[in-house]
């Protein structure tokens, strides 16, 4: 991030107070290798932190997912004994318990990533489903199953020697009416194209997709490539053809599970955070080739995709402390996660006591005289409060240029590994890499250039009024680095 593990300013002449973040809807997603064991736990990470600040304004990453490509609860093995159990009671007469087993096995297939061993098992719940509401008396929901079988299997026939006469002419009427019927097309296209095409469970062809037509009703359009598996589409065929183009290099790169991963550009991190319509998009990356990864984070508005603010820290900062809380509020808010948090936890000052500014003990000091009431001293003292004032945020800003200047030391640092004596890129396919890292490490010595004569500016003008106005107990101004951060501060009789 722009300043290594936040900067907190404390000044005891007065606090600083933010308001609570409250505002537009945003979501964490992480871009880069979801494999890589490193980006899922930092994601994770992020992620809890970034939804702790926001609050109610975060999306819920696990609904989206679930509206996305929802996943099943149980695994193929799983629904064959459900039905199986279905199966033994529907044939003991507990027809009850066997329905609602059989529905529960297929709302788990339909679930499932499509596969042929799937869709057989589908059809086979459908059949048992037909069988069972045949034996309830309920006709309508045993044909409305069997339908669903037949309108995407038209040809499948029932086994002689598991069902009965009755059972089978039912069924074949039910085919005939189908075949009768009239059909929709459905088309479908995807980038890039070759993507197999599942309609309702079942395989039906490869991408583009044109003129397979269907009897009316609502279908789950499905791509799949490899291990690669695209959005679950409801499709309503009623009149007219329906067209459907899906991006399934996006699609294909959106990790199913949590947390939220998208293997594609920063590009395919917006789309699917105008998916979840959101108004705000966060995007984590690890650079993972040093021995300590670097972490990034972007914060994007989603409508205009413009880039608002992007903070980073290492790997091993981001993990101590507050270190992953102290980044998400960077880039949500400008500040660090304490400064950030100060206005939503207290209406009035804050309790909380300022670190220590040194590790030495400070002597006790002697008692001081009663001061002598005297107008001239008074109003001295207070032109003094005011130089020490302006003089201490001087300071801090002069320490939060350089501290933002020494962040930016591993861009630099990466920068010589990619470019000659000359200031040639060494190797042309990492000019858009290199470019990068130039943008970032000009913004950074602009940033904090512009800090540290702005801070330089302020504390000598503070100082003229601090020394020129000052009686003889006037406050002392003091400033430090710690190990969690700069502060500055006042000491002294005010």
């Amino acid at each position: 991030m722009a300043t290594p593990r936040g900067v907190t300013f404390s000044i005891a002449a007065g606090l600083l107070a933010l308001p609570a973040h409250a505002g537009p809807r945003a979501i964490a997603i992480a871009s880069g290798d979801c494999r890589a064991a490193e980006l899922q736990t930092s994601a994770t990470a992020f992620t809890d932190a970034v939804n702790g600040l926001l609050k109610g304004d975060a999306i819920d990453a696990s609904a989206l997912l679930e509206r996305l490509r929802p996943r099943p609860s149980a695994g193929l093995d799983d629904v064959q004994r459900q039905l199986d159990g279905a199966q033994s009671q529907f044939y003991s007469g507990q027809l009850e318990q066997a329905v609602d087993m059989t529905r529960t096995a297929i709302k788990t297939l339909e679930r499932l990533p499509p596969a042929d061993e799937v869709t057989r098992q589908l059809i086979s719940a459908r059949v048992l489903a037909g069988l069972i509401y045949k034996a309830m008396g309920k006709r309508a929901e045993q044909l409305e199953v069997w339908k669903r079988v037949l309108r995407i299997a038209p040809d499948h026939q029932l086994d002689p020697d598991f069902h009965t006469p009755a059972a089978i002419a039912q069924f074949d009427a039910l085919k005939k009416d189908l075949a009768r019927q009239r059909k929709v097309p459905l088309n479908v296209s995807s980038t890039p194209a070759g993507a197999t095409v599942f309609v309702d469970g079942a395989r039906v062809g490869r991408t583009p997709l044109k003129e397979v037509a269907f009897v009316p009703g609502d279908y789950k359009v499905t791509l799949v490539e490899g291990a690669m598996q695209s959005f679950v589409y409801e499709v309503k065929l009623d009149s007219k053809p329906v067209e459907l183009a899906i991006d399934f290099a996006f699609e294909g790169g959106v990790r199913g599970q949590l947390p939220l991963c998208v293997a594609g550009s920063e590009a395919d991190a917006l789309k699917l955070a105008s998916r979840s319509n959101a108004e705000q998009a966060l995007l984590l990356k690890v650079d993972a080739r040093s021995a300590d990864p670097w972490v990034s984070a972007v914060l994007f508005d989603v409508p205009r995709g413009a880039r608002v603010r992007e903070g980073g820290m290492k790997a091993s900062a981001a993990r101590q402390n507050h270190g992953w809380a102290d980044l998400a509020s960077f880039v949500l808010t400008g500040q660090p996660a304490k400064l950030a948090l100060a206005g939503a936890s207290s209406v009035g000052p804050s309790t909380e006591a300022p670190p220590p500014a040194a590790a030495e003990a400070v002597p006790a000091q002697a008692p001081e005289p009663p001061p002598t009431a005297s107008a001239s001293r008074s109003g001295s003292n207070a032109g003094r409060v005011v130089g020490g004032v302006i003089a201490g945020v001087g300071v801090v800003l002069g320490v939060s240029g350089i501290a933002l200047y020494l962040s930016g030391g591993a861009d630099r640092a990466a920068l010589v590994g990619h470019v000659d004596a000359q200031g040639r890129v060494i190797n042309p396919a990492e000019a858009q890499q290199v470019a990068v890292i130039d943008r970032r490490i000009s913004n950074n010595r602009n940033a904090s250039l512009g800090l540290g004569l702005a801070g330089a500016g302020v504390a000598v003008v503070g100082a003229v009024l601090f020394f020129v106005l000052a009686p003889s107990d006037a406050p002392q101004p003091t400033a430090f680095v710690g190990p969690n951060g700069a502060y500055a501060g006042l000491t002294g009789r005010f």
